[in-house]
């Protein structure tokens, strides 16, 4: 399963949500912000898409500069997700 994330395209917190939750089916109830995020990667059993799967963040280095704060730390939450469940991927282009 591969989850894509074109940060060029994403130019505030809630478009990244936008474009996130669908693809990991994430419950209507799941939080928007960077906790829940953490949660539902590291904890689990919260998104109908569970691991083994592949997080792709593309044009990484395009993001909109009033979002790299916010980017810097969604990649964090990815990567250490990726460190403490081997089922996730992590690709930063």
């Amino acid at each position: 399963m591969k989850i894509t994330i074109n940060w060029e395209e994403i130019d505030n917190e809630e478009k990244f949500y936008d474009v996130f939750l669908p693809q990991v089916k994430a419950p209507k109830w799941h939080g928007r912000n960077l906790a829940a995020l953490n949660d539902s990667l590291i904890t689990g059993d919260i998104n109908e898409i569970e691991p083994p799967y592949t997080i792709i963040n593309m044009n990484t280095v395009s993001a909109k500069e009033k979002i790299t704060d916010f980017q810097r730390e969604v990649l964090y939450i990815f990567t250490d997700a990726a460190i403490k469940n081997k089922g996730i991927e992590v690709i930063i282009r």
